[in-house]
């Protein structure tokens, strides 16, 4: 897994729960605005989740002060859904290529996540040559017709608003220009919101499995996002 060798060295406690599935394939969660029959269904995915993390703590030694929560794709979309609904339970979110909104189709009606009740830190990732779940927005895997996405950096500057940040972030580049971080940092109580955009990465986790078969001259060779999410979350307890 993309958190197994950061798990490995760190030693927290690390939880991988299932979406439903079809005959034990395609799993996936009802992120309020994705996917397929998670959504169509109503899955109460807020309340499992709820579940899991209680069943965890009744098992196991948990700082309830300290609970994380990350996923790429569709599982950045419900770890959004689920940080807006239970940002009281959560530390700190980490969403990968997956917004915070979208549509099924052009004609409906579009949905974003709701305002958390209390600030929430948040780190996301997006690649700019993404062609599952677009950077820019719009529809998804070419089809015009079909989903639709916010882009990345709407879905970012929806948690610089929700948690009351100052409206000019600080950016940076980094690995020769191929990463820009976009951060608010004064935001309420303290929290902060990291937002890295990867120039040319495609919908794949940013992560040694794929950014170690790169060149070794292609600045993106070796990147390790979840050595940097899980160096955000350190900073954070409820």
């Amino acid at each position: 897994s993309a958190a197994s060798d950061v798990y490995k060295r760190q030693g927290f406690v690390t939880v991988y729960p299932n979406g439903i599935g079809i005959f034990g394939f395609l799993q996936h969660w009802n992120a309020g605005h994705c996917c397929g029959k998670a959504v169509a269904d109503g899955i109460d995915d807020i309340g499992f989740v709820d579940e899991v993390i209680a069943d965890a703590q009744r098992m196991l030694n948990i700082d309830a002060n300290r609970i994380y929560m990350t996923g790429f794709s569709n599982g950045g979309m419900f770890t959004q859904h689920y940080g807006a609904q239970r940002a009281a339970t959560l530390a700190a979110i980490a969403p990968l290529a997956g917004p915070a909104g979208g549509r099924a189709d052009p004609e409906q009606p579009e949905w974003r996540v709701p305002p958390p009740e209390v600030p929430l830190p948040v780190i996301t990732f997006h690649g700019t040559g993404d062609d599952k779940v677009p950077y820019s927005g719009g529809a998804g895997g070419g089809k015009a017709d079909g989903r639709q996405y916010i882009s990345a950096q709407a879905s970012a500057s929806l948690w610089a608003n929700a948690n009351r940040c100052k409206p000019l972030p600080d950016r940076r580049k980094l690995s020769g220009d191929s990463v820009e971080v976009t951060s608010w940092m004064d935001c309420s109580e303290g929290t902060t919101v990291d937002f890295y955009s990867l120039k040319g990465w495609g919908h794949q986790w940013p992560g040694p499995f794929f950014t170690g078969r790169l060149d070794r001259q292609d600045p993106l060779h070796g990147f390790d996002a979840a050595g940097i999410i899980w160096h955000f979350f350190t900073k954070y307890s409820r």
